[in-house]
């Protein structure tokens, strides 16, 4: 491992749980006997393993540096488990992932399912009487938001921190400032 990555050439090996008895892992999920992985199971040159698939049972597992054994692990974990029953989730993650049910804010998402919707949560500008078009980004201590048009070229609002130059040129532009 390579500041908490697995390095190229790391070694994965598989065990029958509390034993030193080699388990076998598959390359798929159907558990060919004729698609089986080597073990160890060897990192590629990006330090990423290939799919490694288990039959339901108890495992142990040891991560290995590419020059190590088992018997200098970099990881060692016993009594790793594969169930028959598929994972299951909470009804607000399958609602999640299924993008029926916004992530909030507080966990890092925008509170909303639609780009209109998160935009308003996240303080931009309110999408009454129109939609965001134009680019938004940041601009020193502020952001520019283009409204109901592309970069200002025919009209529309833009919101920049108070100490940013005035960015509008047309009739029927609006600048608004702020103060950060």
């Amino acid at each position: 491992m390579v500041g908490g990555s697995v390095a190229p050439g790391s070694k994965l090996y598989w065990y029958q749980a509390g034993t030193a008895t080699p388990a076998t892992t598959y390359t798929s999920n159907d558990l060919d006997p004729l698609a089986v992985n080597t073990n160890p199971v060897v990192a590629d040159a990006n330090g990423r393993f290939p799919a490694i698939w288990l039959a339901v049972g108890s495992y142990k597992y040891v991560l290995t540096a590419a020059t190590g054994s088992p018997t200098s692990p970099l990881v060692s974990v016993d009594e790793f488990s594969v169930s028959a029953a598929p994972p299951s989730f909470s009804s607000a993650l399958s609602a999640f992932l299924a993008g029926t049910s916004p992530l909030p804010i507080a966990n890092g998402g925008t509170g909303a399912t639609s780009a209109s919707d998160a935009l308003a949560n996240l303080g931009g500008l309110p999408l009454a009487g129109g939609t965001l078009t134009g680019p938004v980004s940041r601009n020193g201590a502020g952001a520019f938001h283009y409204w109901l048009t592309t970069g200002l070229a025919n009209g529309g609002i833009a919101l920049t921190a108070d100490s940013a130059s005035d960015p509008t040129s047309q009739p029927g532009q609006v600048w608004m400032k702020y103060t950060a």
